[in-house]
């Protein structure tokens, strides 16, 4: 995946969940559109197995909304729906998006963020522990949780 400098973003090439935005396998690139349409807006993009996710303008200035499309481990909407090449906004525990994002990272199935209050937030598959939440396992979190121990 890509961004331009004017925050679009295209992904190709070949994805078992549908992380290229059409499909399956694409050799051509394809805009990726989001629930509210096509996203002109990203200020970073990150790529995970699998999985990608960009942050879009959020509450104020410095502060983003992570979006997130393929692997639907690491979307984030409370439920388990079909992986999906349409980016869908991150949702945390209280079933609100987060909007005061700073930073993100992904991985396989899974992707966090760290927080205007300096705290972090992981969402998807809990793979070798991801989650920071002690338990180790491959277990999924369908929403946003706080990584405990980890800013104020």
């Amino acid at each position: 995946c890509a961004r331009t400098s004017g925050g679009a973003v295209y992904c190709w090439g070949f994805s078992s969940l549908q992380a290229v935005g059409q499909g399956s396998d694409s050799s051509v690139a394809n805009r990726i559109l989001s629930t509210s349409g096509a996203i002109a807006d990203a200020v970073q993009l990150v790529t995970g197995v699998d999985t990608a996710c960009a942050l879009r303008p959020g509450a104020g200035p410095g502060q983003y909304s992570p979006w997130c499309w393929g692997d639907d481990r690491a979307a984030a909407q409370g439920v388990n729906t079909v992986d999906s090449p349409t980016a869908r906004q991150v949702l945390d525990t209280t079933m609100m998006p987060i909007l005061d994002a700073t930073h993100i990272a992904a991985g396989q199935g899974w992707a966090c963020v760290s927080r205007a209050d300096q705290s972090v937030w992981c969402w998807g598959a809990d793979i070798q522990g991801v989650q920071g939440n002690g338990t180790g396992t491959a277990a999924v979190q369908l929403l946003a949780q706080r990584v405990p121990n980890v800013g104020p």
